[in-house]
């Protein structure tokens, strides 16, 4: 018996050490079924980071539409901290700031659609001068079409930056192995309407 107790410390401790050196988290444990019934749908890192990014997608548009409804209230965009940084943040708070200036705001909401994933890459590197971060890749369409731009007396203006155009969006996540620190990094509107 005493000959298995020290091989027995041995496997544990390589599986502690090998658990540490993970660099992609493990599969994310779904409950899909009631108190009675726990089916466990386990979701892979690649399928958990493909619907965050959708989500942190439509989240943007959502936040960026609070902020435009009343840009007085956050025109840093603060809101978008949980679903934005970089350019696509900026992006936000210059039109923010833009609508303060001409003292209008935006109403309605924009809607994205057909959102698809373009590419996927869970690659984390920061063993060079620029850490290269898991990222994801998607195009869709930013329908503008219910938004309207309108002046402090209520009355609607014309806003050419009101445009239902096809776009692409990078997401990626700082954070990582965290599942939670996927943002929309920046996106790109074409010229094709939508």
């Amino acid at each position: 018996m005493r000959t298995s107790r020290p091989l027995a410390l041995v496997a544990a401790a390589g599986l502690v050490v090998l658990a540490g050196c993970a660099q992609e988290p493990t599969p994310l444990v779904v409950r899909t079924g009631g108190v009675d019934r726990a089916p466990v749908e386990k979701i892979s890192p690649e399928e958990d980071a493909r619907q965050r990014a959708k989500g942190v997608v439509t989240g943007y548009f959502a936040s960026a539409d609070g902020i435009f409804d009343n840009p007085s209230a956050d025109p840093g965009g603060a809101t978008l901290e949980a679903v934005a940084e970089g350019s696509a943040k900026t992006v936000a708070s210059t039109r923010a700031n833009r609508l303060i200036l001409a003292e209008r705001a935006q109403t309605g909401r924009t809607e994205i659609s057909d959102l698809t994933i373009t590419s996927l890459d869970l690659t984390f590197d920061d063993s060079k001068k620029i850490t290269v971060w898991p990222t994801v890749r998607l195009s869709g369409c930013i329908d503008r079409s219910a938004l309207k731009t309108v002046d402090a007396s209520g009355a609607p203006v014309k806003d050419p930056a009101l445009r239902s155009v096809r776009a692409t969006f990078s997401v990626r996540n700082t954070s990582w192995p965290s599942r939670d620190g996927w943002r929309l990094s920046w996106f790109k509107e074409s010229k094709t309407r939508c």
